[in-house]
């Protein structure tokens, strides 16, 4: 079968997302991932100059927006194909529930945020090499970010994930696909949002078993090379004799309960 000179460039240009890497570090301390930070902000700054611009928003973009967030990505040697930034904010501070994060907020989730009266890990601006978008690869970007953010809330001491997604992009599909929960629906820089949050307690990696599995080996290798040897830069790539590891380092965050339709990740 000879196939269309439409179709062979399709195949052609199918990015492989297997053969990248995770990263996570704090973007005021990147430390030994300088150059990465470097080319994050580059693309982050970029890629959402030109989205407000799409969206017929006028927003200046300063560095502020992404100064002390931390950076959760995946990488392709120094350069980032896909990440979301986020901080954790203890939301029984008023000073964090004052921040700029919230503008976009109605009155109702704002308080509703105050009364849970909890540390909440807050994501912003994902952001996608344009040539790695979906129709491009062979796993979606998305999905397995969002699966890294799970798989940091468990690690971290925040109780819940907390943002809001872009209707017309799916995002907010993307999101459920991870325990998430609808709050509210509002207009947000020009375009439909779903705010919603995903409970520590009901967390699970995506429905998706394909990519559950391959974001669950890029995150453990990375956090596997960080417990081995913290200064030495992550080693690409997944060994199946890390198996055993990746079992118990997984076993020790996430309760059987929340992935006992997850087993497929032991």
């Amino acid at each position: 079968m000879v196939l269309s000179q439409d179709f062979q460039s399709i195949i052609n240009e199918t990015n492989d997302v297997t053969r990248l890497h995770y990263i996570n570090f704090n973007t005021n301390n990147p430390g030994i991932y300088l150059n990465h930070c470097n080319n994050t902000y580059k693309l982050w700054k970029s890629q959402w100059q030109n989205t407000f611009s799409e969206l017929g928003v006028e927003k200046k973009l300063f560095s502020d927006d992404f100064l002390n967030r931390q950076v959760c990505g995946v990488f392709s040697n120094e350069e980032p194909i896909g990440f979301i930034l986020y901080n954790i904010l203890d939301l029984k501070l008023s000073s964090a529930v004052d921040s700029f994060y919230f503008h976009n907020y109605t009155e109702d989730l704002v308080n509703y945020q105050i009364l849970k009266k909890d540390k909440a890990l807050v994501i912003s601006y994902m952001t996608l090499n344009p040539k790695w978008r979906k129709q491009n690869t062979n796993y979606s970007i998305s999905e397995l970010l969002i699966s890294f953010v799970v798989l940091e809330l468990n690690f971290s001491d925040a109780q819940r994930v907390i943002g809001y997604f872009r209707n017309n992009r799916s995002t907010n599909e993307i999101f459920y696909r991870h325990a998430g929960k609808f709050l509210q629906k509002q207009s947000a820089y020009n375009v439909d949002v779903d705010f919603a949050e995903i409970h520590l307690g009901e967390s699970h990696l995506s429905t998706q078993k394909d990519h559950a599995v391959l974001a669950c080996k890029m995150w453990t290798s990375f956090k596997n090379e960080k417990t081995i040897n913290p200064y030495k830069e992550n080693t690409y790539g997944f060994k199946n004799s890390d198996q055993q590891r990746k079992n118990e380092l997984i076993s020790q965050f996430f309760s059987k309960p929340r992935l006992e339709q997850q087993e497929f990740l032991f």
